[in-house]
């Protein structure tokens, strides 16, 4: 779980996850109230973790024999277990930092 670079404080992962939601770039901390950004090398595991089950829709009917529709009812079940671990790879920084 990420930890506040200000108070030190750990975020549950409840609040880390409202926080990953909102989809905003400044997320700020429960406890001292100061903003904090999510690391470059966090947004992208975090990215990455949301994009895999995108090609399952696609490839998994073919090399299952499974209709469309359940391969769909897969994806969907396995991206709400990936985004619901996502809090645990969230690193926060003080400042916004680039991609690269």
């Amino acid at each position: 779980m990420p930890t506040c670079q200000n108070c030190g404080k750990k975020w549950s992962w409840k609040q880390t996850f409202i926080r990953l939601v909102r989809f905003r770039t400044a997320m700020a901390c429960p406890y001292c109230g100061e903003e904090q950004y999510e690391s470059a090398s966090s947004r992208r595991k975090t990215m990455l973790i949301g994009m895999m089950p995108i090609p399952l829709v696609f490839i998994l009917p073919y090399i299952s024999g499974l209709t469309i529709w359940m391969a769909l009812i897969l994806v969907i079940v396995i991206s709400a277990g990936m985004i619901s671990v996502m809090p645990f790879f969230l690193k926060l920084s003080n400042e916004l930092e680039p991609y690269w």
